[in-house]
């Protein structure tokens, strides 16, 4: 029997389990000072972490659109757990709000402009739906509470990173329609053309100067929340671009993005791409048949890999809304898309995308070259580049050092050929809390308290940690060739002119070093191939050059 008739195929499947887990994030004891908290590690576990981050408090909007939206017959429609837990949720969102308007992430009072944006959207949501329920106390409450996080929201910006803008921007449309704060649909409005205007050519939004694939899915579900209220061709067409630039970079192992991205996620939400089928979009069917597959497969991204914060974060949400919207979702015989064969270069993502025969090559060209390569459905080969450590100790990656210039290419039909060079980066394996952290916990506590100087640290640390590429004098030199019969990677390692040797030197398979919160999930499909597994290392003290090669045959028929 289904445990929840009304909602069924495979979404049903990755719901019924999940529900309980993200209900056992939250406090349900409503004597305690921090009922409805969803923060365990904070509630729970008491000596891990001394604040609540406001992050995990997103899954109200789903508990609350499970209980109103479920159909009669289905388990969760109406079952007071549910509503009892959005509420709870709401109203310690409200008690947890800096007097700004503002929400904490991190550590405490660091006015964070992402979780400010992100679970105003999912309060304003839950708010909605269980509106007609709460008393005009609580209506008053959470009302006051919205607006001032809309306010705020109007004052800030965060244009390194357009999934939070996006998700401020239907923040503030919602807020100003729920609450008829005229200021905030003005707000909004002044969102809405920043936002869309900073829509690349290729289709992408800019992550930190780059394009990133997972958070391109989340883009989708934001544009869906957004469209799902109001009329907007110019929204819609973005949605429609956006859609073409995904559709090129779905590997057919279930799997997407990943460390050639511009911070190396591997999400994928089902909610967008279900939505924007059923409007009706020419291309949204296609990577909507992909990711049902990628989800019913268990291979890609999944809230049983994901661990808690990013499960509370984006997928909870995005699941009911894909399992609301599409109720009896089944795989397609034939889900994967369609891909061209040739070599397909994305100038500004400085990513690749390439066909030769049954053989397909993804490559991050802004990352000296990382690469995944597949072999009809099977992962045959990938690299995520090289680590090393420097004679003064210092760890250093091709990864996240920096490509010269777009790279020299061949594309010959039955061969291809990406040339690509440049400098290794610092690799940030420091962690300044293990001796700082008195010292910083007085500086949030006291400094940090004025929303200005914390707005202004908030950048500072982004910009050191995330934005800043410190370049070391070693370059690395790579050439890969495609056939229909192999894959062929050439690299060669060199310490330039006034370049320091190094202690040691590694090539690495599945690894990221950018810093990303949101990245480094082992994911099932990895298993797919010892080969993809295996690591090649030296230990060559004082070397100022290396070469290595590889060729890889596929099991051709």
């Amino acid at each position: 029997m289904s445990p929840n008739r009304g909602i069924g195929g495979i979404y049903e499947c990755a719901l019924w389990p999940f529900v309980a887990r993200v209900l056992s994030m939250q406090n349900r004891n409503p004597y305690s000072r921090t009922y409805g908290c969803m923060d365990r590690n904070f509630w729970h576990f008491k000596t891990i972490v001394d604040f609540p981050s406001a992050t995990y408090q997103q899954p109200v909007a789903g508990f609350a659109r499970l209980w109103l939206q479920t159909p009669p017959e289905g388990l969760w429609h109406r079952h007071p757990v549910l509503r009892e837990a959005a509420v709870a949720g709401m109203q310690f969102w409200c008690r947890i709000q800096n007097p700004d308007g503002s929400l904490n992430e991190y550590y405490e009072n660091d006015h964070s402009f992402c979780p400010t944006a992100h679970t105003s959207v999912a309060v304003a949501s839950a708010y909605e739906a269980l509106r007609e329920t709460l008393s005009p106390g609580e209506q008053t409450t959470i009302e006051q509470h919205l607006v001032r996080a809309g306010r705020w929201l109007i004052k800030h910006r965060n244009p390194a990173v357009q999934n939070q803008m996006l998700a401020s921007m239907v923040a503030l449309e919602r807020i100003g329609a729920l609450t008829g704060a005229a200021d905030v649909t003005a707000g909004f409005e002044a969102r809405r053309h920043e936002i869309l205007s900073a829509q690349t050519a290729e289709g992408w939004f800019p992550e930190y100067g780059g394009a990133d694939i997972g958070y391109s899915f989340l883009d989708l579900d934001l544009l869906a929340l957004h469209l799902r209220h109001r009329d907007d061709d110019q929204a819609r067409s973005a949605a429609s671009r956006l859609l073409d630039f995904l559709s090129c970079f779905l590997h057919p192992d279930g799997t997407t993005g990943g460390e050639y991205g511009s911070r190396c996620t591997q999400h994928v939400f089902p909610f967008g791409v279900e939505f924007f089928s059923r409007m009706g979009l020419s291309n949204a069917e296609a990577v909507r048949n992909w990711v049902r597959a990628s989800i019913a497969g268990i291979c890609g991204m999944h809230p049983a890999v994901v661990d808690d914060k990013y499960a509370a974060y984006f997928y909870f949400n995005s699941y009911v809304e894909a399992a609301l919207l599409s109720p009896e979702a089944t795989v397609p015989a034939d889900p994967l898309p369609p891909l061209s064969d040739g070599l397909k270069v994305f100038p500004q993502a400085k990513l690749a995308h390439a066909r030769v025969g049954k053989a397909t090559a993804w490559l991050g060209l802004g990352r000296n070259g990382v690469c995944r390569v597949y072999y009809r459905e099977r992962l045959v080969y990938s690299d995520s580049g090289y680590l090393l450590i420097g004679a003064d100790g210092r760890m250093g990656a091709s990864q996240c050092g920096e490509a010269d210039a777009l790279p020299g290419t061949v594309d010959e039909g039955d061969r291809i050929v990406v040339e690509t060079s440049g400098l290794f980066g610092v690799a940030n394996d420091s962690y300044p809390l293990v001796r700082w952290i008195v010292p910083f916990k007085l500086f949030c506590r006291t400094v940090l308290r004025s929303d200005r100087l914390s707005y202004w640290f908030h950048a500072f640390i982004k910009r050191r940690q995330i934005v800043r590429r410190r370049l070391l004098p070693v370059r690395l030199t790579r050439r890969i060739e495609l056939t229909a019969q192999a894959v062929r990677i050439q690299d060669r390692v060199v310490a330039e002119q006034g370049g320091a040797a190094w202690r040691a030197l590694r090539k690495v398979r599945q690894v990221t070093v950018p810093h990303s919160p949101s990245s480094r999930y082992w994911l099932p499909a990895c298993f797919q191939d010892d080969r993809v597994l295996e690591t090649d290392e030296r230990s060559e003290t004082g070397a100022m050059s290396a070469c290595y090669e590889e060729c890889v045959p596929f099991d051709v028929d």
